[in-house]
């Protein structure tokens, strides 16, 4: 799979999960959606229904030297996340984990690891993942604030304020100042162009800064 596959994949993964804020729990939903158990281990002590499920999958030599793994036989499937690791690192880990399951590695063997383009496919998959385009990140801003901006634009247009190109000129205004949340960009923009109805249903709205 080459960088550019990778980052579609992941793109893939994303719609088909409606995950545009990547966070530990959102992608443990969707790894588990896909059919997955999340567990997580510890090297030296597990609660007694882990140690059971590592002992009779046969894999405590995994667990001892590894961080995170997935496993899958016609009978099991489960991501098993070091407990000991920060936020941010079982987010990583998961990452990667999600990497060999959506890029089907799990077809060719019960426990990834050992192919050396697997595990540059699973990285690439995990890094285009958490580290998202301009393009994404925008769309994961329209996506949260989509009902608010609906609903000042209704405004807009029921009170004959804004040319129907407005919006479009937001649009490309947004895609400039990616980092800015739509809501002070939105109020900016109405602001300069001093239409006061619509600025009255900002704050009708609540919309924040």
């Amino acid at each position: 799979m080459k960088n550019n596959t990778a980052k579609q994949s992941a793109k893939s993964f994303q719609r088909e999960f409606s995950i545009y804020g990547i966070t530990y729990p959102a992608l443990k939903e969707a790894v588990e959606k896909q059919g997955y158990t999340v567990v997580e281990f510890n090297h030296i002590y597990n609660e007694e229904a882990v140690a059971c499920r590592i002992d009779a999958l046969n894999i405590s030599d995994a667990v001892l030297r590894s961080r995170g793994f997935t496993y899958a036989d016609c009978n099991h499937r489960v991501v098993f996340i070091h407990e000991d690791l920060s936020d941010d690192e079982k987010l990583m880990v998961l990452a990667h984990e999600e990497g060999h399951i959506y890029c089907r590695h799990m077809n060719t063997s019960p426990i990834i690891g050992h192919d050396v383009q697997d595990e540059y496919e699973a990285n690439e998959f995990a890094h285009y993942l958490l580290n998202p385009s301009s393009s994404s990140k925008i769309k994961h801003i329209l996506h949260r604030h989509k009902n608010q901006c609906q609903g000042v634009k209704t405004v807009c247009h029921t009170n004959g304020i804004f040319r129907t190109d407005v919006f479009g000129e937001m649009a490309l205004e947004i895609r400039q100042f990616a980092a800015i949340e739509i809501p002070a960009r939105l109020e900016h923009t109405v602001h300069r162009r001093k239409h006061f109805v619509v600025h009255a249903a900002v704050d009708q709205l609540k919309i924040e800064k």
